[in-house]
């Protein structure tokens, strides 16, 4: 449970920027080869096992079996023979193909070798790995073995927000040169017809080693589909790197990207007792007022921010004078706000100042959106309409509230108006939460809350067996305390305590202690991970957060 030692602040700068070309939007997709077992940052789940022993790779002993190894694989001093290439075509009774349809990839599996689909090292982010068949995932996952075999992976990314394949890799090229602190080189930056890939990036970079530092060379190819970014990346070192390289590049080739399986939006669900109304937007939306008067014959409800670079604001508004229908509400706003607009209909499309309005009425409210900034919305006519349909009248709600609503895995929760979420597509992190606004200051700590769902391959008898199996996989440096069975909203949870140190290593050990509180339910086969976290200096401070928190925590059928 908890974590062990993270990387090293030089080693995190070094491989965050070479990251950010394999994702965009990811503050730092850390490079699998990058992850030791005693680097990386063990979120606790009761799937797996206890954690292994690492080896130590900085052993006088170790360190030379590592030069030998190199030596042997590498014949460094020389030019190593390129791989041959099989055969990549494929046809509809291949038994070599491998279908993905979680993230949406379909690919060849060339004879020798192996695909994997696993966790990113974000929540948002899901990694296709490619490797020597037979290469074990400590082998792969080891950084002393950089260079001993390729590194080649699609990287699949939920970036969050609409944007096309350009601005993909614009992006993706701007956040690793920033987070190459000087030390990265973009050596190629072309337009590609490569299988579904649109653009090549190239370049290389000094990082550390356990044999002191090493330059890498990397190539990525990038593309979009359907708000999900895929970057094909391919990392060796400098003497290896044209060793693979044609093979990569005939791997790509091959690879075909659909579309994702779909499944139900969340939503945010909002409920005015003032206002005795119900809405349902997207979750990515912010809150930004609420219950309001124009002072122009129209009451504000409720508005919103929509989620990226160029947003609107999505408000809305009850008139004074009641309607009989939505068309005749519609027409009674748009000679309030002298609207030069038809309004025999419930939906208008018009400018104001120049900008576009998009407005929906229903007999009682009216869904306005207009651009925060520029001239034209952003938003789909469509999802403006499930909005104004979402709307309904609520006489018994005893107080506002914002709730989030996963529809897909099927749980919900009360949030702050001001708070940070996050929803994930990929593996077993559905949501990220925090009560408070995400600082300026990443140094500064702030609860966070993480809902994960997992399907479990075990069938657990009930909570105890649970709580049995995460106590043998529970080291002494972590373990649980104050293990108790809780109801909330009908259902038993298993919750307990942990606790860990983090921070820099140092002669006096590390920074700072932090605590987390897990609570843990099963429903049919599936299991739900409640986890809190945070310094354990600011733990009484947000005590009462969690407590509503939970009340409000609500795992349907």
């Amino acid at each position: 449970f908890g974590r062990s030692k993270m990387p090293s602040d030089s080693t995190k700068k070094a491989l965050m920027g070479l990251a950010a070309l394999g994702a965009a939007a990811a503050l730092g997709a850390a490079l699998y080869f990058a992850f030791s077992k005693d680097e990386v940052e063990e979120e606790l789940t009761f799937t797996k096992g206890s954690k292994a022993e690492a080896a130590d790779s900085t052993t006088p002993a170790k360190a030379a079996e590592l030069d030998a190894l190199a030596e042997e694989l590498l014949k460094v001093g020389t030019t190593p023979p390129k791989a041959a290439i099989p055969d990549m075509s494929m046809s509809e009774d291949d038994d070599s193909i491998k279908l993905l349809p979680d993230v949406g990839i379909k690919c060849k599996v060339p004879d020798g070798w192996e695909v994997a689909c696993e966790d990113g090292p974000t929540p948002q982010i899901a990694a296709v790995k490619l490797f020597p068949k037979g290469l074990t995932e400590e082998q792969r996952m080891d950084p002393s073995m950089l260079g001993m075999h390729p590194n080649i992976m699609v990287m699949v990314e939920d970036t969050a927000e609409p944007m096309t394949s350009r601005e993909y890799k614009d992006k993706s090229k701007e956040m690793a040169i920033r987070s190459g602190q000087g030390m990265m080189m973009i050596t190629g930056d072309e337009d590609i017809s490569v299988g579904p890939f649109e653009f090549r990036l190239e370049g290389s970079q000094p990082i550390p080693d356990p044999r002191g530092m090493m330059n890498i060379k990397f190539v990525n190819l990038l593309t979009m589909n359907k708000g999900c970014g895929y970057a094909l990346q391919y990392i060796a070192t400098e003497d290896s790197f044209s060793q693979h390289l044609d093979f990569v590049m005939e791997w790509a080739a091959s690879i075909q990207i659909m579309d994702l399986v779909p499944r139900v939006p969340s939503v945010l669900q909002y409920t005015s007792a003032a206002n005795q109304l119900q809405a349902e937007v997207p979750w990515s939306y912010t809150l930004q007022k609420e219950n309001r008067n124009a002072k122009d014959g129209r009451h504000l409800v409720v508005s919103w921010k929509t989620a990226g670079s160029k947003p609107d604001i999505v408000s809305i508004y009850k008139l004074e004078a009641p309607a009989s229908s939505a068309k005749e509400l519609m027409a009674s706003y748009v000679k309030l706000m002298s609207i030069n607009a038809p309004s025999d209909n419930s939906y208008v499309d018009c400018k104001v100042d120049g900008k576009q309005v998009l407005l929906f009425s229903t007999p009682a409210f009216v869904v306005e959106c207009k651009p925060e900034e520029g001239k034209t919305c952003t938003q789909e006519v469509s999802v403006l309409q499930a909005i104004a349909n979402s709307l309904k009248i609520v006489t018994d709600a005893e107080k506002s509230v914002s709730r989030y609503v996963n529809k897909h895995h099927r749980f919900q929760f009360d949030i702050t108006s001001d708070c940070s979420l996050a929803e994930f597509k990929f593996g077993t992190t559905a949501a990220m939460y925090s009560p408070v606004p995400q600082p300026e200051d990443v140094e500064t700590n702030i609860p966070i809350f993480k809902v994960y769902v997992n399907k479990e391959e075990e069938d657990y008898a009930d909570l105890k067996a649970v709580e049995e199996k995460l106590r043998e996989a529970c080291d002494d440096t972590s373990p649980m305390t104050d293990s108790k069975i809780e109801k909330f909203s009908g259902r038993d949870w298993l919750s307990f305590t942990t606790s860990f140190m983090d921070g820099p290593y140092g002669p006096y050990g590390p920074r700072e202690e932090f605590r987390s509180k897990v609570y843990i339910c099963l429903r049919d086969k599936y299991s739900f991970m409640l986890k809190w976290e945070l310094a354990a200096n600011e733990w009484r401070r947000y005590e009462r957060a969690l407590s509503a928190l939970m009340e409000s925590f609500v795992v349907h059928a």
